[in-house]
């Protein structure tokens, strides 16, 4: 089902074809851009290794590199000029691991100063919204290869003319059509709203999301050795 078929539906579901018509376009194509990017939040997101967003360009000396708001989970990283891998930890587990007393003495750690430079190892985040806490500084140019899960891009109704596709797969588009009805019942008009419904599509929703998250957790798990029994 493409974007516009899926609009076509909503119309047809919610018996709001003629003009005039309950809900705007624009409120109609806002609504689907909100339940794709909410169908992700509560699926942990599209994986993606591929795109643009997952490219971070480094130069020599960056402290800092920035991301996009879209990334909702860093689940790897790799250096482009060796494939080495970096490790990615967050401030708190950072913070953790200092605060840590061990009789060996402390695990290698991360630096945070504004003087140790050398090959990237360590990408910290959680201390800025939007941007990565390299360590050790950047010692030379470099590029930095994500794997993410992240948001969509946003549904503008002035690209769809362009082709704009649904980013989730198709098997999951019509769960889509249950945020957006309560989206559109939960709209504050007298012609429209509808505590009800909105509550009963909410839940229905919430419901088919959980059974997509599962789905792919189960297909992300690794499969365990086969064991053979003996005779």
């Amino acid at each position: 089902m493409d974007i516009e078929a899926l609009f076509d539906l909503f119309r047809s579901d919610v018996v709001d074809e003629a003009a005039p018509n309950l809900w705007t376009d624009t409120e109609v194509w806002e609504y689907m851009d909100d339940a794709q990017k909410e169908f992700c939040r509560r699926t942990w997101g599209i994986a993606d290794s591929r795109s643009a967003l997952t490219e971070l360009d480094v130069e020599e000396n960056d402290d800092w590199v920035e991301i996009s708001s879209r990334i909702l989970r860093i689940r790897g990283a790799r250096r482009a000029s060796d494939g080495r891998k970096l490790s990615v930890i967050s401030f708190e587990q950072l913070e953790r691991m200092r605060a840590a007393d061990d009789d060996y003495g402390q695990p290698i750690m991360p630096v945070i100063d504004d003087t140790t430079t050398g090959p990237l190892q360590w990408l910290i985040t959680g201390m800025d919204q939007h941007a990565l806490r390299l360590s050790p500084i950047a010692a030379e140019d470099d590029t930095i290869r994500l794997t993410v899960d992240r948001l969509p891009a946003t549904i503008d109704a002035d690209e769809v003319a362009a082709g704009l596709q649904l980013e989730i797969a198709d098997k999951y588009h019509r769960t889509l059509l249950l945020w957006m009805k309560h989206r559109a019942y939960s709209k504050q008009d007298a012609e429209t709203f509808d505590k009800g419904k909105a509550a009963e599509f909410g839940a229905l929703f919430a419901a088919a999301c959980e059974t997509a998250r599962v789905e792919r957790e189960r297909l992300e798990q690794p499969q365990g050795p086969i064991a053979y029994g003996g005779i």
